[in-house]
């Protein structure tokens, strides 16, 4: 996967999840995966929330200009950075890039 135009919950994820408080999106290798949002649920996720997913997604990929180009950042990488660390306790923040990069949807409002 390249970049977030490409990123498209099949409909089976939507109808599976729909209603439930978690999030739901394709991660760098284009797998579904799920994260918790500022709901806690006791639903099994793979991620505990926006923030721990996206920076598995940097770890995974393992380059940061890869990481960069497969998001389609356009900035300088010290500035996602900077970002990062400014709102590195700002959930929305998280939430928003993960809606933004890998095409994540709050399944309380799919």
């Amino acid at each position: 996967m390249t970049k977030v135009e490409q990123v498209k919950l099949p409909v089976y994820v939507i109808n599976k999840y729909k209603n439930k408080p978690i999030w739901v999106a394709k991660d760098i290798d284009g797998n579904v995966v799920t994260f918790e949002g500022c709901i806690s649920t006791n639903l099994p996720c793979d991620y505990s929330n926006a923030h721990d997913f996206i920076i598995a997604q940097l770890i995974k990929v393992d380059s940061i200009s890869k990481f960069v180009n497969q998001i389609g950042f356009e900035t300088e990488t010290m500035q996602l950075f900077r970002d990062f660390t400014k709102n590195n306790r700002n959930l929305s923040y998280w939430e928003n890039l993960a809606t933004n990069w890998f095409g994540a949807k709050w399944m309380m409002e799919a």
